[in-house]
């Protein structure tokens, strides 16, 4: 049910509390919102502040999401199960934002195929170790947009492939991603460059060959 017109953001992962699945679909609602007086759906602030404690600044506000209109059409795909996907469906269901423009698909073997559908990937961790789906999702000539976990900010060219957002506040990672969607050449220049960063950076050769170098150096 989604337009070929529309701009695809996308997420994928088990619906985790590591992952914290309720910062992406806050950002879907910063973005999807029309309103100048913006204000979480009920069961979405709820979950939001559930987490707060440990997570204090994932509902900072600067209302700096203007023209939003400017983006377009926009959907956004989360791929994966995990113990909050019925959760997230539930608030999906109930936020006037969300429901018909947020797609939880729940397990996936085909990954690729909606890798592939995606305009942007967002990684929304809080814990990572090399996280591969960013450089799944550029493989597949999509740009990422990702929080400071683990070694994600080595799995992109800053500014070129992708953008690590300064804060893991719902906030400053809407505020990136509507920047990204509204750049054009960007996404151009991203599409080319995501590919060919991947493979050269962790493509079969390069494993291979760095492998060829670990164990020659061992010896």
């Amino acid at each position: 049910g989604i337009s070929k017109s529309a701009k695809i953001v996308g997420t994928v992962g088990r619906l985790t509390s590591d992952k914290r699945p309720w910062i992406f679909l806050g950002i879907a609602e910063r973005i999807l919102s029309n309103s100048e007086d913006f204000a979480y759906s009920p069961e979405l602030e709820k979950w939001i502040n559930e987490n707060k404690s440990e997570n204090q600044h994932e509902l900072e506000e600067t209302n700096s999401i203007k023209n939003k209109n400017l983006l377009g059409d926009i959907n956004f795909i989360m791929v994966g199960d995990g113990p909050q996907l019925e959760k997230a469906r539930h608030i999906v269901e109930k936020s006037e934002y969300l429901n018909g423009k947020v797609h939880l698909v729940g397990y996936s073997s085909e990954v690729n195929v909606f890798l592939e559908m995606f305009d942007c990937f967002i990684l929304t961790s809080k814990v990572e170790g090399l996280p591969n789906v960013i450089i799944e999702a550029q493989f597949c000539g999509v740009p990422v947009l990702t929080t400071d976990a683990g070694g994600a900010k080595e799995c992109f060219i800053e500014g070129e492939t992708g953008f690590l957002s300064k804060s893991d506040s719902i906030e400053s990672l809407a505020l990136n991603l509507k920047n990204i969607l509204s750049n054009k050449k960007f996404l151009k220049n991203a599409k080319k460059k995501s590919r060919k960063f991947a493979m050269e950076s962790f493509g079969e050769d390069t494993w291979s060959k760095k492998i060829n170098q670990l164990y020659a150096g061992g010896r």
